[in-house]
């Protein structure tokens, strides 16, 4: 705040600089030009100098001043988004595109709206000062100027509401912009392997030229802001036209002629930042409104019970998830007691996935309950909660980093425990062969691994962190066979005594579990041990299925 009144104070001091400058050619015209005084030369000469000194270093400090200000304001605004992204209820609220708009976007408009907003301020006051400076030399003149007021009053509010409209419209259309090429570059692989270039060109250009329009709408508001210019230029001819007759009656000065055309050709500048910075104001307005609904959206909360460092049961009753009118998961019930490893089987859009995200506080479920030693997962403090639970998702992602930056995620781990962990994946061989090996950088989301070997990271990341509850999504999907037998069998040993719960469509991963649960269209159909789910006709063809594919 004492930055933005520093600022706002250099902008005063500029202007006064700046309206020191008709004064002195005043005193140029009707001190030396027609009295020829000496002494009036040199007053001019050092009026001159001193104002245009003084508004070259008030503005250039309030320029450098302000942008630091700016940035710092940017700072804060883009780190309350990703704060807030962070914090909501449901962590796939929001598509990667709409995300980066509100980052970018919404995010400038408003840190452009503090220099609206000063701009504008500026411009009130410089008229002001012009006002009373005509004031003061001819007060007759100082009428005319009034009869600005109402017009720069009344329409700026008529056509800035049709401006904030438009800007909306802008907004939106941005972030579809932003959504689409998200979407496009994701897909590079796919539209080169099924030579969709073209394809996707006229995609990418459909969506750049479908925010041509609105933009052009929005200027168009614009330029009939500017229309308050017109009348201003109106008032100046008029003024022009009697200062004159008064200059050839003699009842005023040419210089004060000179000195009252130039302030009022200063009032050009603020008239036209008054508009400006007014449309501006009316666009950010926008923003805000995309802004506020975030920010209103429901945070995940935090409760303030802790997990006792003992036994964790978990009990989930009443489950229902539904998206878009469809049922996800259905009434769906189960408890997992303290070290059992748990695998949930299923076909692709059984709810397996969604199930472990709710149970890891991810997204939120419609209905029904789920407890952590007695105790409501929403009562939990969040901190207590992740320091127990750990997930690894079907598509983890690392960062721009070393292999041990990545896998200290989860904590600090020495040396010969994270090659040990290397070792055990069968990721050696593919370490080793690297310069730096576990310093070795893997570059954007690990671009330079197989997606088996990304995999095997992932579950490595989870495992040091040791949490008493482990949840595994699809961990295993891209490794063939005896690549999964290993990493099983390093899972299996390092989370013995803690809880897993092991979701596949594989069902050789999970024969060996404590017990087994079967999912089907949002419901569990059945769920046991290997050896009793044999004898149920559903269970048994899912490992007829399996074994015929095998051989």
């Amino acid at each position: 705040m004492i930055f933005l009144l520093i600022c706002g104070l250099l902008s005063v001091l500029a202007l006064i600089s700046q309206l020191l400058i008709p004064y002195s050619n005043k005193v140029l015209v009707d001190g030396v030009l027609i009295e020829g005084s000496m002494q009036y030369l040199w007053l001019s000469v050092f009026l001159f100098g001193l104002s245009a000194v003084g508004y070259l270093i008030f503005s250039q400090t309030h320029n450098i001043l302000f942008t630091k200000v700016e940035e710092s304001i940017l700072l804060k605004i883009k780190l309350d988004i990703h704060s807030k992204f962070r914090n909501l209820k449901d962590v796939h609220k929001h598509d990667l595109g709409e995300k980066m708009s509100y980052y970018t976007n919404d995010a400038n408009l408003l840190k452009e709206s503090y220099r609206a907003i000063l701009g504008l301020l500026l411009g009130v006051i410089q008229i002001i000062m012009i006002f009373f400076i005509i004031l003061t030399i001819d007060w007759r003149f100082s009428l005319i100027m009034l009869l600005l007021i109402p017009i720069f009053s009344i329409w700026p509010r008529i056509v800035g509401k049709g401006i904030h409209k438009k800007s909306i419209i802008v907004q939106e259309s941005e972030q579809k912009v932003m959504s689409g090429l998200t979407d496009s570059l994701r897909l590079s692989t796919e539209i080169r392997v099924f030579h969709k270039e073209d394809w996707d060109f006229k995609s990418i250009a459909g969506i750049f030229k479908s925010i041509i329009k609105p933009k052009i709408v929005l200027q168009m508001w614009n330029a009939l802001m500017s229309f308050n210019q017109l009348f201003y230029w109106i008032i100046i001819c008029i003024i022009m036209y009697f200062g004159g007759r008064m200059v050839i009656e003699g009842s005023v000065s040419a210089g004060f002629l000179i000195a009252l055309i130039n302030y009022l050709g200063f009032v050009n500048e603020p008239v036209h930042s008054i508009i400006n910075n007014y449309s501006k104001i009316q666009t950010v307005k926008g923003a805000v409104g995309r802004l506020d609904h975030l920010f209103q959206l429901e945070d995940r909360g935090n409760g303030t019970e802790r997990l006792e460092s003992k036994e964790i049961p978990i009990e989930v009753s009443n489950l229902y998830y539904i998206v878009e009118g469809k049922s996800i998961l259905k009434n769906v019930s189960f408890t997992v007691k303290q070290g059992e490893f748990v695998g949930i089987i299923g076909k692709s859009g059984s709810g397996k996935s969604s199930l472990l995200k709710i149970i890891c506080k991810l997204i939120e479920p419609d209905e029904g309950k789920i407890t952590f030693q007695d105790r409501d997962i929403h009562s939990i403090d969040n901190n207590s909660f992740y320091s127990n639970v750990c997930i690894v998702t079907q598509d983890s992602y690392f960062f721009k980093g070393s292999i041990s930056e990545n896998l200290m995620l989860g904590g600090e781990y020495g040396i010969d425990e994270i090659k040990e962990a290397i070792h055990q994946v069968g990721l050696s061989d593919v370490v080793n062969e690297r310069v730096e090996q576990t310093n070795s950088q893997l570059g954007e989301d690990a671009n330079t691994l197989s997606g088996g070997q990304k995999q095997r990271l992932a579950i490595i990341r989870a495992v040091l962190k040791e949490t008493p509850i482990l949840l595994l999504d699809e961990v295993t999907s891209a490794l063939d066979l005896a690549t999964e037998k290993e990493v099983m069998e390093y899972i299996k040993r390092l989370r013995k005594g803690k809880t897993t719960i092991f979701v596949t469509h594989r069902i050789h991963t999970v024969k060996d579990s404590d017990w087994i649960m079967i999912m089907e269209n949002g419901e569990i159909q059945e769920q046991g041990t290997h050896q009793k789910l044999l004898d149920s006709r559903y269970y048994n063809g899912l490992y007829e299925t399996y074994n015929e594919g095998v051989g």
